[in-house]
């Protein structure tokens, strides 16, 4: 089980009785931000472990099946480019996308379904000065189009069989899709599951803010190989630069309420 949060900052006195609640609270501050005109929320951002507020967060249950099928597809953002099929953009990556309801996960009695998974090479978080060679984004949806992002940091380590397999049908930019099955995406989330948690944006265009994001503190591991086979389809990267905290809080979790 992973947990979840309230995203407090200097609008939380108008948020006390949702920020208990947790998820609420973290969707009510980005989009007062929008609305006020407060300052830019946007994702990522570096995270620096003593500057976070510690908390006891609501717990999110995650159902994530062990025997998929998802569709790994190539995401274009340069199809008016006649060079397109050839150059890399750094909004540009290669992501698996599940069927509606085929997975999910539920926090204070909302669902949010998981409609696709991606990488970044290096990872657009970071953590205090530290990169990782990847980073995994998780991203779900409820039922009013508001959106939770779970990140993984991967480390050099050991293999991940079901991230193998997967990278094992890396789709090259203008290829058909590639469906693959038999994946457990429960194998793709560390064991402990604690986390950072704060209110920010989409990392690619058009940068939508009120995304409510969830960083797990615990990296998982891929092999040398693994990770090259990620940097060499995105040989210059394709991650966005970090981002101003502005007056936002992350908070660290404390264990679940």
């Amino acid at each position: 089980m992973l947990s979840t949060d309230v995203g407090l900052n200097r609008r939380t006195l108008l948020q006390g009785a949702a920020a208990i609640a947790g998820l609420t609270a973290l969707s009510s501050s980005a989009a007062a931000s929008a609305t006020w005109g407060g300052e830019p929320h946007q994702s990522p951002i570096r995270i620096t472990p003593g500057h976070t507020e510690p908390a006891h967060l609501p717990t999110i249950h995650v159902h994530y099946p062990h025997d998929a099928t998802v569709t790994m597809t190539y995401v274009r953002e340069d199809a008016d480019d006649p060079d397109g099929c050839t150059v890399r953009g750094h909004e540009e990556t290669v992501r698996a996308e599940l069927p509606p309801g085929a997975a999910s996960l539920t926090v204070g009695g909302v669902t949010y379904g998981l409609a696709q998974f991606h990488w970044h090479t290096p990872s657009e978080h970071r953590l205090a000065a530290r990169d990782y060679p990847i980073e995994m984004h998780f991203v779900h949806q409820d039922d009013t189009g508001h959106t939770l992002v779970v990140g993984v940091w991967v480390r050099p380590g050991r293999a991940n069989q079901t991230l193998g397999r997967l990278y094992d049908h890396l789709v090259s930019e203008c290829a058909a899709a590639d469906p693959v099955g038999h994946i457990d995406i429960g194998a793709l989330l560390p064991r402990r599951h604690a986390s950072y948690r704060y209110d920010g944006s989409l990392t690619t265009a058009p940068y939508t803010e009120g995304v409510q994001w969830v960083m797990l503190t615990e990296p998982i591991t891929a092999s040398p190989r693994q990770i090259e086979l990620l940097r060499t389809m995105f040989p210059t990267g394709n991650r966005r630069d970090v981002q101003d905290i502005t007056d936002r809080t992350v908070l660290s979790d404390r264990g679940p309420l």
